[in-house]
């Protein structure tokens, strides 16, 4: 699989050094559920992207809403 979906996945993904980049919606209260994705993104070099009605639009489009995208 190319991608992992979440943000239990993604920490997963990063923690395991298999993720080249990721996606995290911008807006999501509280922050600091995705606070440590930023954190460990910097940490490991990978390029974390915030961007808006990431949740929604997972939602919309593919039928489940995640606040965390992981691309391999």
């Amino acid at each position: 699989n190319k991608m992992c979906f979440g943000v239990n996945e993604v920490t997963k993904g990063l923690e395991g050094n298999s993720l080249a980049s990721v996606l995290v919606d911008s807006n999501i209260e509280p922050l600091l559920m995705v606070k440590h994705i930023v954190m460990m993104g910097q940490n490991k070099n990978v390029p974390v992207i915030l961007v808006p009605f990431v949740k929604s639009s997972t939602g919309e489009k593919m039928g489940f809403a995640s606040a965390a995208l992981g691309i391999k």
